[in-house]
């Protein structure tokens, strides 16, 4: 409902020892939640991003997170 990151959670759960991905869903507002994410939880969440998103009526363009994305990806190759 973009009320935006709940950073401790999202924090708490990067420090998971578990083997399998996270994903956190609920709360991005912005393009930036992708990096901030990231960031606190050093990289070990996954963030989906809902209604916030523009082919939803949100302002985020769906486009840029497909771009993101595959930025992201390549820095991992």
């Amino acid at each position: 409902k973009k009320k935006g990151i709940d950073e401790d959670l999202v924090k708490m759960l990067g420090e998971w020892k578990g083997k399998k991905r996270i994903t956190y869903a609920g709360g991005a507002k912005t393009l930036a939640d992708l990096d901030l994410v990231n960031d606190l939880s050093g990289g070990k969440l996954d963030l989906t991003i809902g209604s916030a998103l523009d082919i939803f009526g949100g302002k985020v363009k769906y486009a840029d997170c497909v771009a993101y994305n595959q930025d992201v990806g390549e820095e991992e190759e």
